[in-house]
């Protein structure tokens, strides 16, 4: 490792040069490895865990600041998981975007009546009865449909 520091709480940020994108995994893969074990301490068991993002220069941000929002990211995403590592992909990056945007437009469509409350009936099939209903909510977005 290059060179380390705290960044904040609990998070932690190494620079390390490698010569391929897959060392970069390797490496924080062997970080995990180190750092992930049992603690006795004033009598009590710790179990220590660690999730690492990994982003690369200048494949993933041209400048320091994306670069370390990038790799937390790519944490974040390692823990969602529930990994030891993760690789930071533009491509998670996009559908969180428009999970946000989804839900922003959620709040619109409460707001403008959007939403469409339907009774779907329950059929026995052995006898071909109704029995029972489901209720639906339906949102007709409008631009996606």
């Amino acid at each position: 490792v290059a060179a380390y520091g705290r960044l904040g709480g609990g998070t932690f940020a190494a620079l390390a040069p490698v010569l391929r994108l897959e060392h970069g995994s390797v490496l924080a893969a062997q970080l995990c490895e180190e750092l992930e074990h049992k603690l006795s301490w004033q009598g009590q068991s710790l179990d220590l865990s660690v999730s690492v993002g990994v982003a690369h220069w200048p494949e993933h941000a041209a400048d320091t600041e994306i670069l370390l929002r990038r790799a937390e990211q790519a944490m974040f995403e390692a823990k969602r998981l529930r990994q030891p590592v993760a690789l930071y992909n533009p491509g998670t990056e996009a559908a969180r975007a428009l999970h946000l945007s989804l839900l922003s437009d959620l709040s619109t469509a409460l707001q403008q009546d959007q939403l469409r409350q339907l009774l779907q009936p329950k059929r026995c099939l052995k006898t071909g009865r109704i029995i029972g209903a489901e209720a639906l909510v339906r949102w007709q977005h409008p631009q996606r449909g």
